[in-house]
């Protein structure tokens, strides 16, 4: 009974911590132009972030979803797809223009994979609210996602 009591206490004031837990605001990435970038900079507007792969095909199928995404909301929101697999700039912008993936693409930090609470499928979708804290999470692409996306994405916007 003392486990239980004390596994409960634990839950109600362990969970606080981790949801605040930012640190992944200022993990660096880098972009297509091979700039060092964080989250942290782009606070003041929602992010979304599409983490994927070129070997992933859910992930392909996915950016015609994300694409019509950043049209809809391009000057409300961040897009930011995060490459988990191409380190080579130039065949990771040859991949972008061959899948006519019209949003920015930064190449993920290896510490990125252990934030967010883990990304363990592909692709993965994290959306952060103006402030930089994570709102919601969704694992992979189903016909309702785009759906699931702009739900979360309207209540965020002014």
């Amino acid at each position: 009974m003392k486990f239980f009591v004390l596994l409960f206490a634990l839950s109600i004031f362990v969970k606080p911590v981790l949801a605040e837990d930012t640190r992944y605001l200022n993990l660096p990435f880098k972009t297509i132009e091979g700039k060092k970038v964080t989250l942290s900079e782009l606070k003041g507007k929602p992010v979304l972030l599409e983490f994927w792969a070129s070997w992933c095909l859910a992930c392909s199928i996915s950016f015609t979803h994300t694409n019509r995404i950043a049209e809809k909301y391009k000057k409300e929101l961040f897009i930011i797809g995060i490459n988990t697999d191409i380190e080579d700039i130039s065949e990771l912008k040859d991949y972008i223009k061959e899948n006519n993936i019209k949003f920015s693409v930064w190449i993920n930090n290896p510490e990125g994979n252990f934030h967010f609470g883990g990304i363990s499928s592909l692709p993965t979708f994290i959306i952060l609210d103006k402030n930089g804290r994570i709102v919601k999470k969704i694992i992979g692409i189903k016909k309702d996602t785009e759906t699931e996306i702009e739900q979360v994405i309207k209540k965020l916007l002014p």
